[in-house]
């Protein structure tokens, strides 16, 4: 069973889907592995920088689990543990690189870490009374981060905000129970979970409170791991007979799945891009109705369905990465600009964090969205008629024959058409 625990740490940013980009222009991406702390045996990559440069996860060392800083000048670096802690585990990073969020042991009880570049680890504390707190997100400029902390009450996990001091959320009514998994770009939104058994994917909106996002039809409970940019995009897991789906939730559409490569099998998303329009995550291959099986790590929009990164990474739509010796077991973020990804694989018999980069977008970048909004409007036809009766480069839309009355027809047809 899928353990419902990831979250991106981070908020990711992508064009929103639309026309196909040839791969040629991006070029073959490539694979890092990230390798191990000395003493370690295994290494697993939670969250990335926004241009995929500086990556944060966990490792094995001689002296047990270590949260670690990576790039590939320094490659990998221990960030060390708070004072009597025996381990740390790093889980969320600033778009720059600069500040991860992780959870580390410490002389009174686990405790949420905040370490920044050139000054070390430093802990979070608690909230009011609390014994205990984990840091699972961080906004893109370190401003807020998002997890869960025990209070001075029945000493149940809260979910909890995180800007010099801790202060709480709430949970859905009933429950003593709830954690945020993500953060969204102005900590106006979180996503995360509620209650124990079941557990429902919630989504915290300042001014507005907790909500539930229901679960998938016929499903038993769900969660949410990711959110996006402007926070109206949750990603997660949601039990349904026993097996575990991804799903993706949006207030317009609401829950919906997101498939499994093979009939019956798992899958759980733990990640999304900064627009909502493209998500990461596992699932199970070769298994019986849900049960045994591997995990491939996996990809998710609207245009390609649910793909295994095993496949797509090496295909020409992926950019052509060599992984040659490797298993992608899971995939646990996406950088801003939709060229990187973070995660998980099995490179000669060993568990080792790795990062992709340099791939086309997951969601090429809308061209129909010529204003470069975000969302298709009466402005991006007013923005291209004026480049074209200007004569702008920019005009030339279909790329034939300069620019012609026939680009005004493509760009409105791909106008009408929508980027979704």
């Amino acid at each position: 069973m899928m353990q419902g625990l990831g979250t991106t740490g981070w908020c990711a940013g992508a064009g929103c889907l639309a026309l196909c980009i040839a791969s040629s222009a991006w070029g073959a991406g490539d694979i890092s592995g990230l390798g191990v702390l000395s003493g370690g045996t295994f290494s697993r990559g939670a969250a990335l920088s926004a241009d995929g440069s500086v990556v944060t996860g966990t490792s094995g060392s001689a002296a047990g689990e270590r949260a670690f800083v990576w790039t590939a000048a320094d490659g990998m670096q221990s960030l060390g543990v708070l004072a009597g802690g025996a381990f740390s585990r790093g889980a969320g990073i600033t778009s720059d690189g600069t500040v991860i969020v992780g959870t580390s042991g410490s002389g009174s009880g686990d405790t949420a870490f905040r370490w920044i570049a050139g000054s070390g680890m430093a802990s979070m504390g608690t909230l009011a009374g609390g014994t205990r707190s984990a840091a699972l997100g961080i906004c893109p400029d370190g401003a807020f981060s998002v997890g869960s902390s025990t209070n001075s009450g029945a000493g149940n996990d809260r979910a909890a905000m995180y800007a010099g001091v801790w202060f709480e959320l709430g949970s859905l009514p009933g429950d003593s129970v709830s954690v945020g998994t993500s953060i969204n770009q102005s900590a106006s939104a979180v996503g995360g979970w509620s209650g124990t058994s079941p557990r429902r994917a919630i989504r915290w909106v300042s001014g507005i409170g907790v909500q539930d996002l229901g679960v998938l039809t016929g499903g038993a409970d769900s969660f949410g791991n990711g959110i996006s940019l402007d926070g109206n995009t949750v990603v997660g897991g949601s039990t349904v007979g026993g097996v575990v789906r991804a799903f993706r939730w949006t207030p317009a559409g609401h829950i919906e799945s997101l498939g499994e490569l093979e009939p019956g099998g798992e899958s759980e998303a733990f990640g999304t891009s900064g627009t909502g329009d493209a998500a990461v995550g596992t699932a199970s291959v070769g298994g019986v109705g849900g049960v045994g099986g591997v995990q491939h790590a996996i990809a998710w929009t609207r245009h390609l369905g649910m793909v295994d990164l095993n496949v797509y990474l090496a295909s020409e739509a992926g950019g052509s990465v060599n992984l040659t010796g490797w298993v992608l077991t899971e995939a646990r973020a996406i950088s801003t600009d939709g060229t990187a990804i973070v995660g998980t694989g099995v490179v000669g018999g060993q568990t080792r964090a790795f990062v992709v980069r340099g791939i086309p977008p997951l969601n090429p970048p809308c061209r129909a969205d010529f204003d470069g909004s975000g969302v298709l409007s009466i402005n991006d036809i007013f923005s291209f008629i004026g480049k074209w009766f200007s004569g702008d480069a920019s005009a030339d839309f279909n790329h034939a024959n300069g620019i012609t009355i026939q680009d005004i027809f493509d760009f409105l047809a791909a106008w009408f058409a929508g980027c979704s």
